[in-house]
């Protein structure tokens, strides 16, 4: 075998290697509720949503927040005008939703509009339906 034939064969090889070793492997992504959260649990909720606010102060969030629903909206307040009065519908900001869920082994809160995942290490997360 000649050199140069060594070296085809080597770098078809390294090439194969190359391909395998950057595959990408998909975690199954399952929508979550949480199970007995603890007030530290919803601390670190309320921590991820920030992360995904760029620090802003996140609204108060209930004792069982996703026990019922995988899914979270958080609404802001009515937008009123320099008089008080309340302005309609289209001048207010619509709800951010995030949504809880399982990642392989990992509990956390995805939020689509940045295609963020923060895991969360103080909440147990069950399968939803």
């Amino acid at each position: 075998m000649s050199i140069l034939n060594r070296v085809e064969s080597l770098a078809g090889m390294l090439l194969i290697v190359g391909v395998m070793g950057c595959s990408v492997t998909t975690l199954p992504i399952q929508e979550a509720i949480s199970v007995n959260i603890t007030s530290s649990g919803v601390r670190e909720i309320q921590a991820a949503i920030s992360v995904f606010q760029n620090g802003k102060l996140v609204p108060r969030l209930a004792d069982n927040v996703f026990e019922h629903s995988p899914i979270l909206l958080v609404e802001y307040g009515n937008v009123k005008d320099e008089d008080g009065k309340l302005l309609d519908g289209r001048h207010g900001r619509l709800p951010e939703a995030y949504q809880l869920q399982i990642r392989g082994e990992n509990c956390g809160v995805y939020y689509q509009k940045s295609d963020k995942f923060v895991r969360l290490y103080k909440v147990t997360c069950q399968k939803y339906k």
